[in-house]
């Protein structure tokens, strides 16, 4: 693996689970913020969650089937960051469940697909001066990133409407 693609793989990880380290913390505050009820919440969490159960099975097959794991995964990468500019001008349940259903749908499928492309990668690699766990390590940096820097933004007295900009920033450096 040349350095140049470990930085994009590198990259990657890190604004995926900078992404995560966004939205799984602080989305549920940002709905309660816009005045959904704690069963609304719940739905349209459970909603991201049963997106992310059901894409990743049908975009690796997908990927299987027709051998274009990068381009599917640069589709769903920008289907995902094009789903998360709606999210911040919703507010009404019905279009926010299908906003984030969408937006989690194509987030999910982006995953599999990179560990499989990076773990191949790596196993072609003629150099081998990387290993997964260099690769792996900035996707928990970018997970802790996330959390941290909006807890502390939040923290801060930010507005609620820097979560979704900061999930969307995520997706955007994913793509």
């Amino acid at each position: 693996m040349t350095i140049s693609r470990y930085a994009r793989f590198s990259g990657f990880y890190f604004f995926y689970y900078g992404s995560l380290g966004c939205f799984l913390p602080f989305w549920p505050l940002y709905l309660k913020h816009l005045g959904f009820d704690a069963l609304e919440i719940s739905q349209l969490v459970a909603l991201v969650m049963a997106a992310g159960i059901v894409a990743p099975n049908l975009w690796a097959y997908l990927a299987d089937s027709t051998g274009h794991r990068l381009w599917l995964v640069r589709v769903a990468a920008g289907i995902s960051a094009a789903a998360a500019l709606t999210l911040p001008e919703l507010r009404a349940f019905p279009a926010m469940a299908l906003a984030l259903f969408v937006f989690s749908f194509f987030w999910g499928a982006s995953i599999p697909l990179v560990e499989g492309i990076t773990m191949t990668e790596l196993k072609h690699s003629q150099t081998g001066r990387f290993s997964y766990t260099q690769v792996r390590l900035w996707g928990s940096l970018g997970f802790v990133a996330g959390c941290l820097g909006l807890a502390l933004l939040t923290h801060l007295g930010a507005p609620a409407r820097v979560i979704p900009q900061t999930i969307l920033l995520s997706h955007a450096g994913m793509f």
